[in-house]
């Protein structure tokens, strides 16, 4: 899994950070500015870019600020 928060290419590595969030193997978090460890762009509203496998095959989703990121 590799995990990407920010905006208007302005991109910072949260991978570390929903790793630590992740419970057995299910993953839930609120996208904010504090739950990523921080705000890399103040001036911007952010998303947070997630790619991952599940099984054999590669996924990638994106959820914006504020929302939940849910996965399996």
């Amino acid at each position: 899994m590799r995990a990407y928060y920010g905006g208007a290419g302005h991109f910072v590595n949260v991978t570390e950070q929903l790793r630590s969030d992740k419970q057995e193997s299910h993953l839930f978090v609120v996208v904010d500015n504090r739950s990523m460890g921080g705000d890399p762009d103040p001036s911007i509203h952010k998303v947070l870019r997630v790619l991952y496998f599940a099984g054999a095959e590669r996924h990638q989703i994106v959820v914006p600020e504020h929302a939940e990121l849910r996965l399996p």
